[in-house]
């Protein structure tokens, strides 16, 4: 199965459909070990979302398992969230990772690791290096 990119949205929000592929992965114990550290982390891209949406990782986790499709998980989603909260995480998220942005630093200390094949003086965000990174 391959990983929607972050920039797919699903209930009008970036990266929930990402996730929900990361779950249905990690449950059928087939979410590759490169996206262990990520999954469910809360100084990273998940951590920012579920802070973003007031939401515990393990709500939406045990949501996803139960669900039918992602147009269940979606209504349900809509449903805990207001429309407030989903504008502002989008505005958010797309420049996270950007030097002076949230995850600023941290990614600037992993990218080398986790994304060797961007040039060291590249300035893009998380969703980029992530499409970058799935696209080779």
């Amino acid at each position: 199965m391959k990983l929607r990119l972050p920039t797919e949205k699903l209930a009008d929000v970036y990266h929930l459909a990402r996730f929900i592929d990361k779950v249905r992965l990690q449950q059928a114990e087939k979410l590759p070990e490169d996206y262990q550290s990520s999954y469910c982390n809360p100084a990273g891209l998940d951590g920012l979302f579920f802070k973003a949406f007031q939401m515990e990782a393990k709500t939406l986790v045990q949501k996803i398992a139960s669900s039918r499709d992602d147009q269940e998980i979606a209504e349900w989603f809509r449903s805990q969230t207001s429309s407030e909260q989903r504008e502002k995480w989008n505005a958010f998220a797309v420049d996270l990772g950007r030097p002076g942005t949230a995850l600023g630093e941290r990614f600037k200390q992993v990218r080398a690791v986790k994304y060797p094949d961007l040039p060291d003086d590249w300035e893009g965000t998380v969703f980029e290096a992530i499409a970058h990174d799935e696209r080779a």
